[in-house]
């Protein structure tokens, strides 16, 4: 592929293991965020894909051969705790040894044996050690028992030494018989509660997990023995996973900050790049989230007083917006507009009709901005309160404090409403998912689905995608790093991105150069997903991520263009038949022509020389009449693999016919053509002298190198290269050596 510009925006390489995970999720929006606005390009390797039984499809090594062979990255940002859990460290560790040549950051995992690579990690020993010191110092509670992560995981170990910190800080022996082993999942939490109480049977306080989902699984299994939490045992965890405050009862944990991790995470290469000193290891604090399962009741802010009712009531509900309404997408003066005007409708004039038409209105105007209206209730809260300052008649108490609870309602009823619109909005896009997956399984050949899956990507507001697939399939587990794929298609808002290439073999390295055009052209982050039906590894797929669509749309799709694909080539397989010599499975003369004159069209745009040659096999009609057509045949498909075992996976090989065999070399000199020659000729010797057969496999050689690349030259090059061959027949003929 010919040079070109140096890219103008940086590029940083993302190894994710999973999209749908929830933590790894909220780090990505950090990364996508951060990139958007700091004009940093991002390729994102997917690394697993997730089944519907909850097990993950593992393509670690095919995206670590892409990172390792990408000479285009600025910065590589590695899910390197997250990746560990599934592969182990060793492995993790052994990637990071082959891409010496990429700055990197390692997230939830350092790596002590490679000092260039930077971590960036939650300060997870201080997180663990505050929740159970609340666990003590609160809740008076001395038996905490402690579910362990995988024991080779360096955030698992920090969390246990913060248990372990804690209880010495709180006077209380160490019990061995208390922790127990763990796995990061709700399935572990569960086990470790049938090893605490029925094994071990230990009475205890409170279990401390070293994550949610260990959490979670002991609550459940506790909840099934009909032992309450937090009444009869309490629980915690580490992480604050989404759904943490939503279960029953609500989950008391520490909170990684996974967004600001992600956010941080662009940060460090971007000040490499700049040249900026960057910290090579940096801890995030983990903040304690104190719910019901420890045995707290959350309790409201701290209400304040004052003597001059009204004008203080509107200060103080102005400040409590201010508070409660920070994290969210609403000015300082509509908080403050809002506050007022809300108190100003309690006066000596209220009437609950008014009061509760603007708080709708409110309400409607508040949710333009976001569908968060959680802080809402907590203002209600504070303001039902507040009425106990003014000077109120029992009635206009009673009025008052029923159109407040009336408010609620309305809050209520808006949640009710963004949630039904969540999930029907989810629904529609997994109707579209389920549209474009039922178009795609219906092509039959791969220019339809790649115009099918651009109409598709389109639907769902995804601008760019493009398709690449290897020669052959490979199985994962003997998975070699292919040297050419095939580009299927490229697509982005303006139209197809080089259509002169598509159905090229090229280079692997030109799937990084084709990114690099797209990203010059505008900032964007791209998926770099594995293609893959069962265990074959088929090709890859780029989509461009869009923020405004759900994250789990991408590997439904995955997944359908996948077996899509799979379906086409298979369809295709029946009319390659038609251009494929049946005996040797190269090309025959049609398919030799067609796929020659397909590349010539790409090399007269890199204008770089390439070579045909026309082999004639020796003495092929003696074997027959002596030895018999099988062994004729023999030597035929010998002569074919002996081409395929010495060419390069690129150049195109053909059968024109009877004994004579064409190859197209792509990308060559005269003396690099020389040397090909002799390769092939020492080829041959070696199998004869390892055969033992009754005769030799032999061959002539012509080539000739082109420089044109018409279809009038191809045919010249053609004709000449077959003189030079039949020279050299003859002259062996002469002496004695070839057979007629």
């Amino acid at each position: 592929m010919p040079s070109m510009p140096t890219r103008k925006r940086p590029h940083i390489g993302v190894l994710i293991s999973s999209l749908e995970e929830s933590c790894q999720s909220k780090i990505w929006q950090g990364i996508e965020d951060c990139a958007r606005q700091s004009g940093v390009d991002v390729t994102a390797y997917l690394s697993t894909f997730q089944q519907k039984d909850g097990m993950l499809e593992e393509h670690y090594s095919v995206v670590f051969d892409a990172v390792a062979q990408n000479r285009s990255l600025d910065g590589l940002i590695l899910f390197g705790g997250f990746i560990a859990e599934d592969i182990g460290t060793e492995n993790v560790a052994s990637f990071i040894q082959r891409c010496t040549h990429i700055p990197i950051v390692s997230l939830a995992m350092s790596f002590p044996d490679a000092p260039e690579t930077a971590s960036l990690q939650t300060d997870n020993r201080t997180g663990i050690y505050e929740t159970v010191l609340h666990m003590i110092t609160k809740h008076n509670h001395r038996r905490i028992a402690f579910v362990k992560g995988p024991e080779d995981h360096e955030e698992a170990r920090a969390r246990f030494d913060g248990y372990c910190d804690a209880l010495q800080f709180g006077g209380i022996s160490f019990d061995a018989s208390l922790v127990l082993p763990g796995h990061f999942s709700d399935w572990s939490g569960e086990e470790a509660v049938v090893e605490l109480l029925d094994h071990r049977q230990k009475q205890v306080d409170s279990i401390v997990c070293a994550d949610d989902e260990s959490a979670i699984g002991v609550i459940n299994e506790l909840t099934r023995r009909g032992i309450a939490v937090p009444r009869d045992i309490a629980v915690c965890g580490f992480d604050d996973a989404e759904y943490a405050d939503i279960i029953s009862p609500s989950l008391t944990t520490a909170r990684q900050p996974f967004y600001e991790m992600g956010r941080e995470s662009v940060n460090h290469p971007i000040d490499r790049i700049q040249m900026k000193s960057a910290p090579e290891q940096l801890l995030l604090h983990a903040e304690p989230v104190i719910r019901q399962s420890c045995g707290c009741v959350t309790d409201l802010p701290p209400i304040l007083r004052s003597e001059d009712q009204r004008e203080t009531i509107q200060k103080t509900m102005a400040s409590h917006s201010e508070r409660l309404f920070q994290s969210v997408p609403v000015s300082p003066s509509d908080r403050t507009r809002w506050a007022h005007l809300i108190c100003d409708l309690i006066g000596d004039s209220f009437q609950t009709v008014t009061f509760l038409r603007e708080v709708d209105r409110i309400l409607i105007a508040y949710r333009t901005r976001t569908p968060d209206l959680a802080p809402w209730k907590l203002w209600f809260a504070i303001f039902q309160a507040e009425l106990r300052t003014l000077s109120l008649t029992v009635t206009e108490y009673a009025d008052r404090s029923e159109a407040i609870l009336q408010a609620v309602q309305l809050v209520d009823s808006a949640e009710q409403r963004s949630r039904r619109y969540a999930v029907l909005k989810s629904g529609e896009d997994q109707w579209e998912v389920r549209g474009i997956a039922q178009s795609l399984g219906t092509s039959f050949n791969i220019q339809t689905l790649a115009q099918r899956l651009k109409n598709g990507a389109s639907e769902l507001g995804i601008t760019t995608s493009l398709v690449f697939l290897y020669n052959e399939p490979c199985m994962y587990d003997k998975w070699v790093a292919p040297q050419y794929v095939t580009y299927v298609y490229g697509f982005n808002d303006r139209g197809e991105i080089r259509p002169d290439m598509h159905e090229l073999l090229l280079p692997i390295g030109d799937i990084q150069e084709l990114i690099a055009v797209e990203q010059r052209r505008h900032r964007c982050s791209l998926f770099y997903m594995p293609l893959f039906f069962g265990e074959e590894q088929i090709g890859v797929m780029l989509l461009e991520y869009n923020p405004k669509r759900p994250i789990d749309i991408y590997e439904p799709l995955r997944l359908n263009v996948s077996t899509a694909l799979k379906g086409a080539a298979l369809f295709e397989k029946i009319e390659r038949q038609s251009i494929t010599d049946e005996m040797t499975q190269l090309y025959n003369r049609r398919g030799f022509i067609t796929f020659s004159l397909s590349r010539l069209t790409h090399l007269r745009r890199t204008e770089t020389s390439s070579s045909l040659f026309f082999i004639d096999m020796d003495g092929l009609k003696a074997i027959n009449d002596t030895h018999g057509h099988k062994e004729g045949d023999r030597a035929i498909k010998a002569t074919a693999a002996i081409l395929k075992e010495t060419l390069r996976e690129g150049d195109i090989i053909g059968r024109m016919g009877g004994d004579e065999f064409t190859v197209l070399a792509s990308s060559v000199t005269e003396r690099q053509t020389a040397e090909i020659t002799r390769r092939l000729r020492k080829a041959f010797d070696e199998y004869n002298r390892k055969s033992n057969l009754p005769y030799t496999v032999g061959c002539s050689i012509g080539s000739q190198i082109l420089t044109l690349y018409t279809e009038e030259a191809f045919e010249f090059a053609l004709q000449k290269a077959d003189e030079l061959l039949y020279l050299e027949k003859s002259e062996k003929r002469k002496r004695g050596v070839g057979r007629a």
